[in-house]
């Protein structure tokens, strides 16, 4: 990922990308957290220090590979189609918990696909857990609620 695709994934400035790595600001900046957010959206997971180790991060294996990417929303769900040990599945997201994850109100497709960008490591662990619980349907779809996100309960 480039520092231009970070920024645009954050919605920070570039030179907040580059002030970031450089070290340039520290962790206390809004823009950080953004960062954060992105990365592990793209399967980065950060491992704290202790007292034999440095921090560090490590790419997360366990999430299905997004195929094709939401774009509407389609009888009051987002669906998206995601592979996951083999199987292709469509994901639908209700409104619900995409507005719940963002804290809005929203009232077009572009915010609900923004929300899931924003949320996507959460879609797909989601949708992981869903699959592996069997909860796909015969017609190769598997329906999230608020009930498949931990934060939201």
């Amino acid at each position: 990922m480039s520092q231009e695709e970070l920024a645009t994934s954050a919605e920070v400035g570039l030179n907040s990308v580059r002030d970031v790595e450089g070290q340039r600001r520290g962790d206390e900046v809004g823009a950080m957290k953004a960062i954060v957010r992105a990365l592990e959206n793209e399967g980065v997971t950060f491992l704290p220090g202790d007292a034999d180790n440095g921090p560090g991060v490590r790419l997360v294996a366990r999430l299905p590979n997004v195929i094709v990417r939401p774009t509407k929303m389609a009888s009051g769900v987002l669906p998206f189609t995601v592979e996951w040990k083999g199987q292709r599945v469509i994901v639908c997201v209700e409104r619900e918990p995409l507005e719940d994850l963002e804290r809005g109100n929203f009232h077009n497709d572009a915010q609900f696909v923004a929300a899931f960008e924003k949320n996507r490591r959460a879609m797909l662990e989601a949708a992981a857990n869903a699959i592996d619980a069997g909860k796909v349907t015969r017609d190769g779809r598997v329906y999230l609620s608020g009930e498949d996100f931990p934060s939201l309960r």
